[in-house]
């Protein structure tokens, strides 16, 4: 665990080379800002960390600079001491950049050479034909750069998490000319890996490292970056926040640094002075009833939720968070455990839960939460799955009485029902599907991840309705990746670690620092 800083690696000498040199880099979308002349310096032989929230802008940074996205004019950016577009950055050094994705791209029934192949390119003799004994080679040669010991005949399919990882960071660097002098980019690596992978993870960045790589990691895990990472920068609001080794720095101060909130009482909109004792809803019959739930990572999950209450959920990419919500309203085939609400177990299914009046707000509102091609007006009021709630089919007059209440209660942009719901901003789109529900008056209201791609604004006011939600006697469940969220709206959060509850946190200790630390473990 304890590897030396690129400080003791330098050993006073000089610094490493400069490898990219980024300054006053901007983004704007429509109606947001995302980067707002962030800074970035990345040297040779080092292990670098990319850190910040949902929203900070580290995603925009890393898809800048692999073409996908353009930046602003008025950037400053040198890469390998050449000056170039930020957007041009792989293009222009096509054997000196690497990126390895958090969705990894691999063929799961195909070889690992033949997926190293597709990745870069196959050895092929004069006609074309593939030289596979030494398609292999370069295959294992490429994952011995890591460190990785692995038969290139083997399937994707058979390997487990940690090697599929290394096997598709050696795709991605099999197409560098040299990896010393080089840059590799790491997007959440070891995101879905438990803490037994991660330190294998790592040693393959760090064999990159040594020979004169500079390496990239976007992690939201501070205890890697404190463990395995020589340098850091921290984004926050589209800014770099701090730049700097990470022997200067500890987890509470990186939690700082995150969030922007130095004092352990900051934060909550409904009750700024909030009480040490009892967590909001205690003493009361509860609303929702879990008892032992398990999933695919979830494992035994219990839980009570009041009346009036808001629960949140958090953890890490991998740590159970993502399935619970599928798991609460049936939506998952291997379910394991009971769900009750209002005392009544839920039976197998979404249409269960649906008709016990439990609403559920699904993270990919588009695929899951929104019909696009039909109007506001329609998305309010389809109501296919919810025949408990009574009201499915509405007449003319009534059903325009209560689009046009509903477009006035969530402050839709623009108020216009007949508008095409996919014309709609992200966070007016997030309004459609709250409204759906929350006009049926839903028993439990689950949430999951529900501020992607809403702009702040928005957010104030899905905040407003999550809390006007609950006061109204709904018990909301809130799954969120974001801490400040979490910190800002529930009156109880669960930390998720592994499947199981690690921390409940609530009163005077639930701060976004406190749930980042738990998080981390």
């Amino acid at each position: 665990m304890a590897e030396p800083t690129l400080a003791e690696r330098t050993n006073g000498t000089r610094p490493r080379e400069l490898l990219l040199d980024i300054a006053s880099l901007s983004k704007t979308f429509p109606g947001q800002v995302a980067l707002d002349g962030a800074s970035f310096h990345v040297r040779a032989g080092e292990v670098h960390a990319l850190l910040g929230l949902n929203g900070s802008g580290k995603s925009t940074l890393i898809k800048i600079l692999s073409g996908y996205h353009r930046e602003d004019p008025g950037a400053e950016v040198r890469i390998f001491g050449t000056p170039v577009a930020a957007h041009g950055a792989k293009a222009a050094f096509p054997g000196r950049v690497a990126m390895l994705h958090q969705d990894l791209g691999l063929i799961a029934n195909m070889s690992v050479a033949e997926n190293m192949g597709l990745g870069a390119r196959f050895v092929t003799d004069a006609v074309g034909r593939i030289r596979w004994r030494e398609q292999r080679a370069v295959a294992a040669q490429a994952c011995g750069r890591l460190g990785l010991a692995v038969d290139p005949r083997a399937k994707v399919a058979d390997l487990d998490a940690s090697t599929r990882v290394l096997v598709g960071m050696a795709r991605a660097i099999q197409s560098l000319d040299q990896v010393s002098g080089s840059l590799v980019f790491a997007d959440e690596p070891t995101a879905a890996l438990g803490r037994a992978d991660v330190e294998r993870v790592f040693r393959g960045l760090r064999e990159l490292a040594g020979a004169g790589a500079g390496v990239v990691v976007v992690t939201h895990r501070l205890e890697e970056v404190l463990a395995f990472c020589d340098s850091l920068t921290v984004l926050r609001d589209g800014r770099t926040i701090a730049e700097g080794p990470t022997a200067d720095m500890d987890k509470p101060t990186l939690a700082s640094l995150l969030t922007g909130r130095a004092d352990a009482g900051s934060g909550h909109l409904a009750d700024p002075e909030r009480p040490a004792g009892a967590p909001q809803g205690a003493g009361r019959a509860p609303v929702l009833q879990v008892r032992s739930l398990r999933g695919h990572v979830v494992d035994h999950l219990t839980f009570d939720v009041a009346p009036g209450e808001v629960v949140g959920v958090a953890g890490v990419v991998g740590s159970g968070r993502e399935e619970v919500g599928a798991l609460l309203v049936g939506a998952v085939r291997r379910c394991r455990g009971e769900v009750s609400v209002r005392g009544k177990v839920l039976g197998p299914g979404r249409q269960h839960s649906a008709r016990a009046g439990v609403g559920y707000v699904p993270p990919d509102r588009k695929r899951q939460g929104l019909l696009a091609r039909m109007s506001v007006a329609q998305n309010v009021t389809v109501s296919a799955e919810v025949s408990r709630f009574g009201g499915a089919m509405l007449d003319r007059g009534r059903a325009d009485r209560v689009i046009d209440e509903w477009i006035r209660r969530v402050s839709l942009d623009p108020p216009d029902p007949r508008r095409r719901v996919s014309l709609l901003s992200g966070g007016n789109q997030q309004k459609v599907v709250l409204s759906r529900w929350l006009r049926l008056d839903p028993a439990v209201f689950v949430l999951d991840d529900p501020m992607q791609g809403v702009d702040f604004s928005a957010k104030a006011a899905i905040y407003t309705i999550i809390r006007e939600t609950a006061a109204r006697g709904s018990g909301v469940v809130l799954i969120s990746s974001d801490s400040i969220e979490l910190a800002d709206v529930a009156d109880r959060v669960l930390v998720l670690r592994e499947g199981r509850v690690a921390a409940e946190l609530h009163g005077r200790d639930l701060t976004s620092e406190r749930i980042i630390m738990e998080v981390e473990g």
